[in-house]
């Protein structure tokens, strides 16, 4: 603990400030008191000076406790820790305060040297955890916030060079084909289809890092009205495939339109994609209700299916099974509804084994049925 601890004690009784007064210095604390009878002084004295450790009398004169603990935490660069001193059979009040930020709370009947001398120094350490915890966690957003900014520009800065890859390498096709034997026009063929898994790459790059960089726009939304589309584009792009699609009717949440469609689109992307070798291939989009009232939507098909041993990197990006390396995909997808749906505060998750179908479930914060 702090060699030195600056104490504001902030009581309308006389008698109760000599007490804790005295009960600190009897602990064996070094402290400087700093007193004052209302709320008031006591707020005053605070923003003027700079403490490690507040005494605050759940009542006062002039202010009710709550109202005075709010004040002195709305003090700009606030960073003592606060004590609330209550009496008996105000344990509850003195709760609630804690929730809104106090660290601690005496009833005065108890107060004495030992009784001090730990909470203080309990406090003191919690408000140093906390303190240690917010500062942790802004880093870790300023971190996250750079990353997608640093994602977001390398990514759009690659699609020049690429561009121009594929542009020379479709000239050196058109111009100079009889110049070309048969192993050179091979390798200009892996070259533009490089070319083009990398294009698709840095669009799902990017559409994962517009994910967090986006505001919300919460509209009522349906689901159902977006599979339908989803299904119907897929049926267009391969119309010899024998897929049966089952959509619940009326599936309507409330969210964001665009966000949840590429959230959908890419569930039943992978849906129509991992089923592409049954010769009778099924998929269902539906929604059950827990007892809680939680409603958790799924997809589910009688694909390829993959180990539940690697679920836990499901999310991760560039992750893919073993079993999916042989069909296209860059392993962004997942990773992409999982902060899709984060955002909207709920989550993802699977169900499936090899060879035997796949579920992804997911849960949204708000959602309602039409």
């Amino acid at each position: 603990m702090r060699d030195l601890v600056r104490v504001l004690l902030i009581d309308d009784d006389e008698a109760d400030r000599l007490v804790v007064r005295r009960g600190l210095q009897q602990a064996g604390l070094k402290v400087e008191t700093t007193e004052a009878a209302t709320a008031a002084a006591g707020v005053a004295a605070f923003r003027e000076g700079t403490f490690d450790c507040v005494f605050l009398d759940y009542r006062l004169p002039d202010m009710d406790g709550m109202t005075t603990l709010k004040s002195l935490l709305d003090t700009e660069d606030n960073s003592a820790a606060i004590i609330v001193l209550t009496g008996q059979g105000n344990e509850r009040l003195a709760l609630e305060m804690m929730e809104v930020g106090a660290v601690d709370y005496l009833t005065k009947d108890e107060i004495g040297p030992s009784v001090l001398k730990r909470s203080v120094r309990y406090a003191l350490a919690r408000q140093q955890f906390r303190e240690t915890r917010q500062d942790l966690l802004h880093r870790l957003v300023v971190a996250n916030e750079e990353l997608e900014t640093f994602c977001y520009s390398v990514s759009h800065d690659l699609r020049a060079p690429l561009r121009g890859i594929d542009g020379f390498c479709q000239a050196l096709q058109e111009d100079c084909s009889d110049q070309l034997n048969a192993l050179g026009k091979q390798y200009v063929k892996r070259v533009r289809s490089a070319t083009d898994r990398m294009t698709a790459l840095i669009d799902n790059l990017l559409q994962m890092s517009k994910v967090n960089r986006s505001e919300l726009s919460e509209n009522t939304v349906s689901l159902t009205e977006i599979a339908r589309s989803v299904t119907e584009e897929l049926r267009q792009a391969e119309p010899d495939r024998e897929v049966s699609v089952k959509i619940e009717e009326g599936i309507a949440v409330n969210g964001d339109l665009s966000l949840l469609s590429a959230a959908l689109q890419n569930l039943l992307d992978n849906a129509w994609k991992f089923t592409s070798p049954r010769t009778k291939a099924k998929i269902t989009f539906g929604s059950t209700s827990e007892g809680d009232g939680q409603c958790t939507y799924f997809v589910t098909d009688n694909g390829i299916g993959f180990d539940m041993t690697f679920a836990d990197r499901l999310a991760v990006p560039f992750h893919r099974f073993e079993n999916a390396r042989n069909f296209e995909g860059t392993g962004i997808g997942l990773a992409t509804v999982d902060r899709i749906i984060r955002r909207h505060g709920g989550r993802l998750w699977a169900k499936s084994a090899p060879n035997e179908g796949a579920t992804f479930y997911f849960t949204l914060g708000e959602r309602k049925k039409a």
